[in-house]
């Protein structure tokens, strides 16, 4: 059975403080520096397809109130649930993922409606507007949703406004390897929290986003693709 990929990289995002409760202070807004960009006129048409049980290790690094900071190296494995789309975290002694697993779920146009830890869970509804599909660079949109967090030290819920554009396609190196890939550019705001992000989304044969940037007022984030195994090819 086939089913689509969501968002590797920003998995961790969202029970961690890039999607965390609104804060005060300016959000660190200066993205990575730009790779060489690629023109033409590229387009992916939908979401990919990919086959049930299909895992990607991402590694995630960290800049902390200015000190460097390298992450876990994650595994993910792929699932479908009720129609969504699932990814859960594999925990090891190197994760540095505490109390279990992570579970992520994602509409099948990539936009994620929810977030599991051990120790809170995270709603987005009716989800976060981070795709919209067909992707072609120049293309914007914009969405609206409520963000909420149940359990750990408490219930909070705020409206959050998401813009997004596809500002270019350019070349992107990571772990997995070198890749042509969509540059979207994402900004959500809610009360006075600000957060950036950019995802690298590779179309064509490879067809997934390979990395996200990611900033929030308290740090700035990395994910990025180290390797992806699939039934259907034997893995990369």
């Amino acid at each position: 059975m086939k089913i689509l990929f969501p968002l590797a990289l920003w998995l961790l995002a969202c029970t961690t403080s890039a999607c965390g409760a609104p804060r005060t202070k300016d959000a660190d807004v200066n993205p990575p520096a730009l790779v060489s960009g690629v023109g033409g006129a590229q387009e992916a048409t939908s979401p990919p397809s990919f086959t049930q049980g299909d895992t990607f290790v991402v590694k995630i690094s960290r800049e902390v109130q200015t000190r460097g900071e390298i992450g876990p190296t994650v595994e993910f494995v792929i699932g479908e649930e009720n129609g969504l789309l699932v990814f859960k975290s594999q925990p090891n002694a190197k994760s540095g993922l505490e109390g279990g697993a992570y579970t992520y779920r994602f509409t099948t146009d990539l936009c994620q409606v929810s977030a599991q830890s051990p120790f809170a869970t995270v709603k987005t509804t009716p989800d976060d507007s981070s795709f919209k599909w067909p992707l072609r660079v120049g293309a914007a949109w914009a969405g609206r949703y409520e963000w909420q967090r149940l359990g750990g030290s408490g219930s909070e819920a705020y409206k959050t406004t998401v813009r997004a554009k596809v500002a270019r396609f350019e070349s992107v190196t990571v772990p997995a390897g070198t890749f042509q890939a969509f540059r979207i550019e994402l900004e959500s705001n809610a009360r006075d929290y600000r957060n950036n992000r950019i995802i690298w989304y590779v179309p064509g044969p490879v067809s997934f986003p390979v990395k996200m940037w990611s900033s929030d007022p308290l740090d700035s984030r990395n994910y990025e693709l180290v390797s992806y195994s699939r039934k259907a090819d034997n893995g990369r």
